[in-house]
């Protein structure tokens, strides 16, 4: 390269400069000033005078790339496709070789008289020393070159009488050295298949298209893409339901976003062969970035997000399962009297986020940690009574929180008390262990023993009914967790 004689001519250059400036100085032919003037600008000017060098020498490079380029495109082709008419018609993908032979040189043969069959489905792994033929095998099947003798045949189809596009079109092949540009997996495809689909989402709710929840599920594949970059090269079409009606006023994004995070962790699951756990763990890790308590719809019966001393495993990034429960609670049904069907008002993310600057937190955070102690407790030993303390006494303190926050918000409505009311008076009553608890809005949820369930639904029906819009709620039970349908991954 060119460099190295540049720098020795600029460092005479510069010992020269200096010498005779030095004369001239001692002379009083020069002064000082105009010597350092005279020195900086040609210090200034070196940088340049290098960057022509180095643009001399790339021109150089590019030059003799560009004669070796042109050869090899004016190079003919040693592959014989006048008989190459044919376009392949690809039914299971079985691959035959007969009696097939190739030699690079008229010496030695490195391919002799193969013959073989390779079924469709299977994995077939070419072993061999360097210079066996590998992948000189390999290379006749896409017609990087010909056998010298006998055929190679797809689907009983000769190869050389078919396209080379058609051919080549039909297989996918990674080679040892990959070589991707600069840019997206998705943009890598395109530059072969500027038809090849992009990233889109077709959502459909309740059987029909529906886009009012696009922006929702796109938010939150924006959340994830650092943890599953993959999906982005797929086009999807999300199909959804609940049993929740949209126009409850109930958030119902829990459920959606749990299932979608474990279909796609299953598809992962194939690539990578996670293990059970590794699938529960990043699904409900994944859901939580699209709904909070979706982490927690991941698992069944019972699951708890939050990182807490006690509950092996526990974690705030993702739901943990929770099975060391009394039978009497595996039954429990919660019925949701709907006092408000209206939109609600604060989101789970919201209201996350009025508890970290509120002047309460860190002393209900506390409460928080020592309530769940009680509450696994009440859980293993079955015992109702505490378990009706916690629950009410959370549902309310969630409230007191919401009611001094800033800004505050008041969700509860008059039937929401008047219904807490009334549940108070009838468990005092009857001595049946319903208990409620609310959501972060009016909504009333009934708990109680399946046991009691007709008890139950014929006091909503006689006392609290009058407090539900359009006398509408809603019987719901403990779910099992996110379940896999069906799979096709064809």
């Amino acid at each position: 390269k060119i460099e190295p004689t540049l720098e020795i001519i600029g460092g005479l250059a510069i010992s020269i400069v200096l010498v005779l400036a030095g004369i001239r100085i001692l002379n009083n032919n020069s002064d000082l000033g105009s010597f350092t003037g005279f020195i900086s600008a040609l210090l200034i000017a070196v940088q340049p005078a290098r960057a022509l060098g180095t643009l001399n020498t790339i021109l150089q490079e590019g030059a003799a790339s560009l004669i070796r380029l042109e050869g090899l495109l004016k190079k003919k082709s040693l592959i014989d496709t006048t008989e190459s008419k044919k376009t392949l018609s690809l039914t299971k993908g079985k691959i035959k070789f007969s009696n097939v032979s190739y030699y690079y040189n008229y010496e030695e043969y490195t391919l002799k008289k193969i013959n073989c069959i390779i079924n469709p489905g299977e994995q077939v792994v070419i072993v061999g020393a360097n210079g066996s033929g590998k992948s000189t095998f390999i290379n006749l099947i896409p017609r990087l070159m010909d056998p010298v003798k006998g055929n190679v045949y797809i689907d009983d189809q000769n190869i050389k009488k078919l396209q080379i596009k058609s051919l080549r079109d039909s297989i996918a092949l990674v080679s040892q050295d990959v070589i991707l540009f600069d840019t997206s997996i998705m943009k890598n495809i395109a530059i072969a298949n500027s038809k090849a689909s992009k990233f889109e989402i077709d959502l459909f709710v309740d059987n029909k298209k529906n886009n009012q929840f696009l922006p929702k599920i796109e938010q939150f594949f924006e959340r994830v893409k650092d943890y599953i970059p993959y999906i982005f090269d797929y086009r999807l079409k999300i199909e959804t339901r609940n049993t929740f009606p949209h126009s409850s006023g109930i958030a119902s994004s829990a459920s959606g976003f749990s299932a979608l995070a474990y279909a796609i962790v299953q598809l992962e699951q194939k690539i990578a062969e996670l293990s059970t756990q590794q699938v529960m763990d990043k699904a409900s890790f994944l859901s939580r970035l699209g709904s909070g308590s979706a982490c927690r719809s991941i698992y069944g019966p019972l699951a708890i997000w939050g990182n807490h001393q006690d509950i092996k495993n526990s974690s705030d990034l993702h739901g943990t399962a929770y099975n060391n429960v009394n039978d009497v609670f595996k039954s429990y049904q919660d019925t949701i009297l709907l006092i408000d069907k209206g939109q609600k008002k604060v989101s789970s993310t919201v209201g996350h986020g009025l508890m970290k600057n509120h002047p309460f937190a860190e002393q209900r955070f506390l409460q928080a940690q020592n309530n769940i102690r009680i509450l696994l407790q009440a859980l293993k030993d079955g015992d109702i009574n505490s378990f009706i303390q916690i629950t009410e006494s959370e549902a309310l303190t969630l409230h007191a929180m919401m009611m001094t926050s800033n800004p505050y918000f008041i969700l509860m409505r008059e039937g929401t008390l008047a219904a807490i009311n009334k549940i108070w008076e009838y468990r005092n009553n009857s001595d049946i262990p319903i208990s409620f608890t609310l959501d972060a809005g009016a909504n009333v949820h009934l708990l109680y023993p399946k046991l009691y369930s007709q008890q139950v639904l014929d006091f909503i029906k006689k006392e609290l009914i009058v407090y539900c819009e359009n006398e509408q709620y809603i019987c719901d039970h403990i779910g099992q967790g996110t379940k896999l349908i069906d799979a096709n991954y064809d």
